[in-house]
């Protein structure tokens, strides 16, 4: 009976992966052969380019790196893939397939995020196991497995959660270092932790982790050994593990060594927006601190996030040398992100699997502290029950939002739409406005070919703040047919509030300026739907309202 429950017990692990992985697998093909989620071009076109011998890249793609790597090895397995199923029989025919439908290519990327999402969840139980018991892994496990958050940036081709794999995947080596005591261990840490800084610049805070290990590890040595001094071996540990760190960021970020100048001024860049945010858009009208709890409540859960700051109060005053290991990154990158004015909600995914571990930790606190109650609370029922029972409950909200998501992204994008009726009803040829590329239809022009196009137009990219950009008479004067607005961008507040109502009145009048032909929505009954500027990227709020993904988009003709 007992083995029975051991057996039991070990299932639910490789149950919590699996629906992990089906929750960030369903519809990762999202949009395409269009490009909607506009920071994916920073980088799956970029891979192309590495395989192409390119390592000049521009500062935003934050190039070469070991995500990209990653991508561009991806691109060499599908390429072989089409050859010996005689798709392709060149890198050249490769290329030309690409630029006739990219799908494969990005889906491949999207994959690449499913697989390190799902392998995360993995790595989090196994920290937890480590840290406290087999029970608190479990329950950190189906947290992280069941986010919205997580599994929403799971399905696009950008390397934050990679860079959550990484910064997981360090801590566990950190830990398994600690743990062991060996140089060895000490220095696969040191490697892995530098891969992980090379990913995303963020993800250089593990050296203050690797630091902090090292450190105590070195506190461990005894006086004198072999009649030496301990200083000089605790230096050698940190000249190895320092080695091992440069090693590590050197291989997955050789731009600071094949054109340092990239590099000095993607920091410049990075720098600046840090400093300035995104003027003149407004991303939040709340300050980082309050954005960042405001988004970890709203796409992770009010529950686990209240249950993960009383864990971490808790390991504070009582918490093991170990656990409270984990604030060596966890503080200082919060503390980092919040000085920041260029912020997004994807920017907080790092913190989630730590959110996650010390929820677990708190909640089996709380569960044996039942049982051992005068009340004798689940006394007869098993921990290893109770703690992965009330992980599935606390996570029901956040599950049932990553379930209506994946149903949204099926469905065919309002762009699409928008494109295909386009070139149904308006002639071949006619000369449009647009606000942006990506948050519009993919309309093919006089000069650029769209994947599956009937007709070609005369459009015109906006691009700055969007239509308003321009006065009505000045499309009239230049001689446009159509105008295109889209809420991914109309909606969009600036941050300066006289420029922003003048915006506002802009957008209004060309109900009143022009004809409205057709209108597309997302939502249920046509109407605008509340909006944060994560939006952008796919569905992230009122999903109950919602029927698909994209914006609204509205199609005013010009009449003459």
């Amino acid at each position: 009976m007992y083995l029975q429950r051991i057996k039991k017990e070990n299932l639910i692990i490789p149950i919590v992966l699996l629906i992990a992985f089906i929750l960030r697998m369903i519809g990762i093909n999202f949009g395409l052969p269009y490009k909607y989620h506009i920071d994916e071009q920073f980088y799956v076109p970029w891979s192309l380019r590495l395989l192409n011998g390119e390592i000049s890249m521009p500062a935003i793609t934050h190039g070469p790196n070991f995500y990209l790597f990653n991508l561009a090895i991806l691109d060499i397995f599908i390429y072989f893939i089409l050859f010996i199923f005689g798709k392709v029989n060149s890198p050249n025919q490769f290329a030309h397939l690409y630029e006739l439908d990219p799908s494969s290519v990005y889906l491949a990327a999207r994959l690449f995020s499913v697989i390190t999402g799902t392998l995360t969840v993995l790595i989090v139980y196994v920290i937890g196991k480590r840290i406290w018991n087999k029970e608190v892994g479990l329950f950190a496990a189906i947290v992280l497995g069941l986010s919205f958050l997580h599994i929403r940036q799971s399905h696009f081709a950008v390397p934050d959660v990679f860079l959550t794999f990484c910064i997981s995947l360090s801590f566990l080596m950190i830990i398994h270092a600690l743990e062991t005591k060996t140089i060895t261990a000490f220095s696969l840490a040191g490697f892995v932790a530098g891969i992980s800084s090379g990913v995303k610049f963020t993800g250089g805070l593990i050296a203050l982790s690797l630091i902090v290990a090292t450190l105590t590890f070195g506190l461990t040595f005894p006086l004198r050994m072999n009649n030496k001094p301990t200083f000089w071996r605790w230096f050698k540990l940190l000249l190895i593990v320092s080695t091992s760190f440069s090693l590590g960021f050197m291989i997955s970020y050789p731009v600071i060594i094949l054109n340092p100048q990239t590099f000095i001024e993607d920091l410049k860049i990075q720098s600046q927006w840090a400093l300035n945010g995104f003027p003149p858009w407004q991303l939040d009208e709340f300050p980082a601190y309050i954005f960042y709890v405001k988004i970890l409540i709203q796409f992770v859960g009010l529950a686990p996030f209240i249950l993960g700051l009383l864990g971490v109060a808790y390991e504070i005053v009582w918490g093991s040398k170990i656990s409270r290991f984990l604030f060596t990154f966890l503080v200082p990158y919060y503390f980092l992100i919040i000085l920041s004015r260029y912020y997004f909600a994807r920017f907080v995914l790092p913190m989630v699997p730590f959110l996650a571990l010390f929820a677990g930790s708190f909640s089996f606190l709380i569960v044996e502290n039942l049982k051992k109650s005068k009340y004798h609370i689940g006394r007869r029922m098993a921990t290893a029950w109770i703690l992965p029972t009330l992980g599935i409950v606390i996570m029901i909200p956040s599950f049932l939002n990553s379930i209506k998501f994946d149903s949204q992204l099926i469905q065919t994008d309002t762009r699409t739409l928008a494109k295909q009726w386009i070139e149904n009803n308006i002639p071949t040829g006619e000369k449009i406005a647009v606000d942006w590329p990506f948050h519009g239809p993919p309309l093919a022009t006089l000069y650029e070919s769209v994947p599956y196009s009937t007709n070609r137009f005369n459009v015109t990219v906006v691009g700055g703040t969007g239509l308003s950009d321009h006065s009505i008479d000045w499309y009239r004067e230049q001689g446009y047919d159509y105008l295109i607005a889209s809420s991914f961008i109309y909606n969009i507040p600036l941050i300066f509030s006289d420029k922003n109502e003048e915006r506002k009145e802009f957008y209004k009048s060309l109900d009143q300026e022009f004809s409205l032909v057709k209108k597309f929505s997302p939502s249920d009954d046509g109407e605008e739907m509340p909006f944060i500027f994560d939006e952008i990227y796919g569905p992230a709020i009122s999903l109950s309202k919602r029927e698909r993904p994209g914006p609204n988009i509205k199609i005013f003709e010009i009449k003459k």
